[in-house]
């Protein structure tokens, strides 16, 4: 083959992609992309964040006219959770979580200094229970990748649960 057909062999494949949106650069990194140019690289996602709490010590209760104290001591510690996970995977979840939420989130909280509170039931309750622990996120997660026709395909999720606040207080009605 002489130098010209080399020349212009290499510059119909080049007008070639420019033709299909594609620059030389996303060719020679075609395998990590799918045929239809979806990435097919495994991506985690995080859905659903809210916020609830977690109790730390058994909740104290009473009938209705009677106060509640409740303490939360110091050293008292509440973990993270991670449903439907490898344990290599847990701090990639972890990683996008703390990315993904508008907190500070923890692994694990301890309580560094003791806390207590109190709390009249109202009187027309039956029973109420006064609650002491942690404020947390809790959000769905999944892994997944692009295949035929660009469709995702999850491979595992599950549910994360991290602490964000020490100490949290609150009371139900029973």
């Amino acid at each position: 083959m002489t130098q010209y057909a080399r020349t212009m062999t290499v510059g119909a494949a080049l007008l070639s992609l420019i033709a299909v949106g594609t620059t030389s650069a996303q060719a020679a990194t075609s395998g990590t992309m799918h045929p239809d140019n979806c990435g097919t690289e495994s991506v985690y996602e995080i859905s659903n964040v809210h916020s609830d709490r977690i109790g730390m010590v058994p909740p104290s209760s009473a009938p209705g006219g009677h106060t509640l104290g409740i303490t939360l001591t110091a050293g008292t510690s509440v973990t993270g959770t991670v449903t439907g996970s490898v344990s290599a995977e847990e701090g990639v979840i972890f990683a996008k979580a703390k990315a993904s939420v508008s907190v500070s989130i923890a692994v694990s909280m301890t309580a560094s200094i003791s806390y207590s509170d109190s709390w009249k039931v109202p009187a027309s309750w039956r029973e109420g229970y006064l609650h002491a622990g942690a404020d947390r996120k809790v959000m769905n997660w999944d892994v997944g990748h692009y295949g035929a026709n660009c469709k995702w395909v999850v491979l595992r999720k599950g549910v994360a649960k991290y602490p964000y606040h020490i100490p949290a207080f609150w009371s139900t009605k029973g």
